[in-house]
């Protein structure tokens, strides 16, 4: 059986993708958004609830437009 929840966790604190087996609103309350503990109380709010939670690789995200060159030079690499 797969997992509650999948979170992949960027770079800056938040996550770059959420996965849910069902919509679980107590995943989207009391988070500080835009701030670098979204991850982490994301993963405290899971505990709580007892979800099993699978985990990607760490990634940078695109917030904003300053963000922009970390993907254009992942491109690069590529």
């Amino acid at each position: 059986m797969g997992s509650d929840l999948v979170l992949g966790a960027a770079i800056d604190g938040g996550y770059y993708l959420i996965g849910l087996s069902r919509f679980i609103p107590e995943l989207f309350t009391e988070i500080s958004w835009g701030s670098a503990q979204v991850f982490s109380q994301t993963v405290a709010v899971a505990q709580s609830l007892n979800l099993t939670t699978a985990y990607l690789p760490p990634l940078a995200d695109v917030d904003r437009p300053e963000d922009l060159p970390i993907w254009e030079q992942i491109q690069k690499e590529c």
